[in-house]
C-alpha cells in the first residue's frame, strides 16, 4: 500500500496526472471512492480486501474528465471495465493512467 501512496504522490507532484481515483476508509468499516488532487492527500489512499467497488465507473463522469489526465487504482475487474470503455470510445487512453493492483494488493 505504501507503493501506491508513494506513486500517487509522485504523479501529482510532477503534474503527470491531475487526479488519482482510489479508495479511502469510509464509515462502518467500509470503503468509498476517493479523488486525490493534492500530493499531501495521497496518504489517504488504501487498498485491501474491502475495496470491491468498480472505480472504472468514474472515468466517464464529466466532473472527473474535466479535471484532466487521471490515474486510477485498478484490479483485474476494473481493468476489464476500462478496456470495454475504451473499445466503446467512452474513455481516451491518452488521459488515463492505470495503476494495476495484483491480487496480493501490490502495485
Amino acid at each position: 500500500m505504501d507503493d501506491l501512496r508513494k506513486r500517487a504522490k509522485e504523479l501529482l507532484e510532477t503534474s503527470a496526472v491531475r487526479v488519482v481515483i482510489g479508495y479511502e476508509q469510509g464509515t462502518a468499516n467500509k470503503t468509498r471512492a476517493l479523488f486525490v488532487e493534492k500530493p499531501e492527500d495521497a496518504g489517504r489512499l488504501i487498498f485491501d480486501s474491502r475495496c470491491i467497488q468498480n472505480l472504472a465507473a468514474y472515468v466517464t463522469k464529466r466532473e472527473i474528465k474535466d479535471k484532466g489526465k487521471m490515474a486510477i487504482e485498478a484490479t483485474l475487474p476494473v481493468m476489464r471495465s476500462i478496456i470495454q470503455l475504451a473499445a466503446e470510445f467512452q474513455v481516451n487512453d491518452n488521459n488515463l493512467l492505470v495503476l494495476g493492483i495484483t491480487p496480493e494488493s501490490k502495485l
